[in-house]
């Protein structure tokens, strides 16, 4: 069989068209130009001839195989999604000037990458694999291993693979979850001792090699491999102890990620509604507008995506978060949209860190799900940075915990379904030891708003942060939060992601406030030509590029080393970057307001209220001044006294200690008369 010719694709709108002849053709007609996503398909179906070539060594056979599969995930990923997207929009056409309608280019993808899997299925299992074995390179089965192997392989599981496997349950209380793009995965068919049937999902790590190495035997290949799915798969009773195992199969998903996202409609809101709104559940764009929306984000899997599969999201961390947040710092509604919204972000993060499975359950599963919205309760009117001055009080009595005191400055609190109270619960301990954390429901007797505290400009009494009250609240000992005396443990945690997350947005407040600086400068002009051209603006220009991408490069690094190492081993990055944050929005924002002249300082443009947020990012989640002083003091810990007069940089000492790892050097130097 000749491979090229079986797996050459023709392409189904040429066939389909017939082209005008030469003194007809019109730039418009639709039968001059050939569709892009079915030419994209025919130019991987040449990337899959030179794998089926046998003339193509080996190894580059199997290299163009893996990028012709590569391809396909993009290809699907991006141009598939994008007019699977048109479809449900009752879209007609594509955007092509070849006019073939999106139904049709679905149907002909469909046939053409079916046929290009075939041709790929056949040139892997009944080519390229047989004659990587004749050249000692071989894939095993878990059938054809011996007992020495499996026992190697055993302690191989438990000590490198065990540890990174989370198994999914899928029943009524835990729905199928949603998985990772691209994610390799087991779909496993389980049977309890009574005869119930069970289904589960096991996510393959990527964090590991996708093959496991087997030692060479005498006789056998040079080198066998074992695919990771079936290294888990022979273990999987001991993810599921005590269970029979009847079915398990791998398989792989491939997730829409052309993000075709209405901005300007999210935006609008901003435009339409005062952005109190944003946390009323009450008000009817949360039951109209805004589901709409947020279907598009959970359809597209971004919705709440920095947290794990089994809180409902994708599990992309912190820097990916980061990269979404830069666009939604544009928009009031953009985090509410997408699930990312302060403060619930962070009291999600608190609660799938540190609470109870009954917990999560009430509390946490509703956030998620976008049906309430949350407040957190620790700063009290007489300090906020310093907690050795707080007084809020919660004693046991029986079986309960009764709250008194006040609290400050408890966002969101007015349309909240719970808050997450800071109080002293022992204080004959430091404060450190002696706070805890608790679980309230906003409808528990005894919560009395003093009043609604807004920023500044906002009509006063209408804000959102609550001066309150907490008379004699009681919640039961199962609302503590991690147990007793863990309120520190727990805030730093909270604390953390808050002041990542206020940067992550800031990144497209600033960004934002650039592009209407500089639109500004090549539109106005002033005696005789642009402010572009004038070079006090250009200075504007250029520092306010410069620090924006230092400040945006400053809080990615902060989000990897998050993800990298916890939030907890991350205080100096995140501190850091707290710092910067109000800084750049203030620098970059004024000179903004600046360009735009007397119009720029107006309420007919948004600069002022974008300005005014800066000392609110200096104050929100920790002063500016404590975090320098984190900073510094981590800094500092890498640092040890040196002995001695002078310090290690000191150049005679240094050059003393040169010349003597060098004596050949210097018998030439005092040789030649050079010293």
């Amino acid at each position: 069989m000749d491979n090229r010719s079986s797996s050459r694709v023709e392409s189904e709108s040429t066939a389909r068209r017939a082209n005008p002849p030469y003194s007809e053709m019109k730039l418009d007609d639709p039968r001059l130009y050939v569709n892009r996503e079915l030419s994209w398909l025919e130019f991987n179906s040449r990337v899959v001839e030179e794998a089926c070539d046998p003339t193509v060594p080996l190894l580059e056979r199997l290299k163009f195989l893996a990028i012709a599969d590569s391809n396909l995930d993009e290809f699907f990923m991006v141009r598939v999604g994008g007019l699977q997207q048109k479809q449900q929009g009752n879209v007609i056409y594509g955007s092509g000037a070849d006019r073939t309608p999106v139904v049709d280019q679905l149907a002909d993808i469909h046939r053409m990458v079916a046929r290009m899997s075939r041709d790929m299925q056949s040139c892997l299992w009944t080519d390229v694999l047989p004659k990587l074995a004749e050249e000692g390179i071989v894939i095993r089965r878990p059938e054809e291993l011996n007992p020495e192997e499996r026992e190697r392989l055993k302690e191989q599981f438990l000590g490198q693979v065990f540890q990174v496997l989370t198994p999914l349950a899928i029943d009524p209380v835990h729905p199928f979850p949603l998985l990772l793009n691209k994610s390799l995965n087991l779909g496993v068919l389980l049977r309890r001792p009574d005869g119930e049937r069970l289904h589960a999902v096991v996510q393959v790590p990527a964090v590991l090699p996708r093959f496991v190495s087997l030692p060479p035997q005498q006789g056998g290949p040079r080198h066998a491999f074992l695919p990771l799915e079936d290294l888990i798969r022979m273990h999987l009773p001991e993810l599921f102890p005590g269970m029979a195992t009847e079915h398990a199969a791998a398989f792989r998903v491939t997730r829409d990620s052309d993000l075709e996202f209405d901005d300007d409609e999210v935006e609008d809101l901003d435009l339409s509604l005062h952005h109190n709104v944003v946390y009323d559940k009450s008000h009817p764009v949360h039951t109209t507008v805004l589901p709409r929306l947020q279907e598009q984000v959970k359809a597209q899997g971004l919705w709440a995506c920095h947290l794990g599969p089994d809180l409902g999201g994708l599990g992309y961390g912190q820097l990916k978060l980061a990269l979404l947040n830069e666009i939604l710092g544009r928009s009031t509604w953009g985090p509410m949209t997408f699930g990312t919204q302060a403060p619930d972000t962070g009291n999600a993060e608190i609660l799938a860190h540190y609470g109870t499975d009954e917990q999560k359950e009430r509390f946490l599963q509703p956030l998620l799900d976008n049906k309430i919205v949350s407040c957190f309760s620790m700063t009290e009117p007489q300090g906020g940075a310093d907690p050795g001055v707080f007084t809020c009080r919660a004693e046991k009595d029986g079986d309960e915990w009764v709250i008194n005191g006040e609290k400050w400055f408890s966002s969101n609190l007015r349309f909240a379904a719970f808050a997450i109270v800071m109080a002293i619960t022992d204080p004959d301990v430091p404060i450190y030891q002696g706070a805890s954390m608790f679980l309230v429901p906003t409808d528990t007797p005894g919560i009395e708003i003093i009043r609604n505290v807004g920023l500044g400009g906002e009509e006063f009494g209408e804000g959102t942060h609550a001066y309150v009250r907490y008379n004699n609240v009681r919640v039961p000992d199962e609302n503590v939060l991690g147990g007793p005396g863990q309120a520190f443990v727990i805030a730093q945690t909270r604390l953390g992601g808050g002041r990542i997350h206020h940067a992550m947005r800031t990144v497209g407040m600033c960004q934002r406030a650039l592009d209407m600086l500089c639109e500004r400068a090549v539109s106005r002009y002033t005696q005789g030509s642009s402010l572009a051209s004038k070079q006090m603006v250009q200075e504007y220009v250029a520092d306010s590029w410069i620090e924006l991408h230092q400040f945006r490069l400053q809080v990615l690094h902060a989000a990897w080393v998050i993800d990298q190492v916890g939030g907890h081993k991350a205080r100096k990055e995140i501190a850091a970057v707290k710092v910067a944050t109000a800084k750049i929005l203030k620098d970059i924002v004024f000179r903004a307001m600046h360009v735009h002249g007397s119009l720029g300082v107006s309420n007919e443009m948004p600069l002022i209220g974008m300005w005014t947020m800066a000392p609110v990012m200096g104050i929100a989640d920790g002063p500016t001044e404590v975090h320098k002083i984190t900073v510094a003091r981590q800094v500092l810990k890498g640092y040890t006294p040196h002995e001695g007069f002078f310090p290690t940089a000191h150049l005679p000492e240094r050059v003393a200690k040169a010349r003597a790892r060098f004596p050949e050097l210097l018998e030439h130097q005092i040789l030649n008369n050079e010293i």
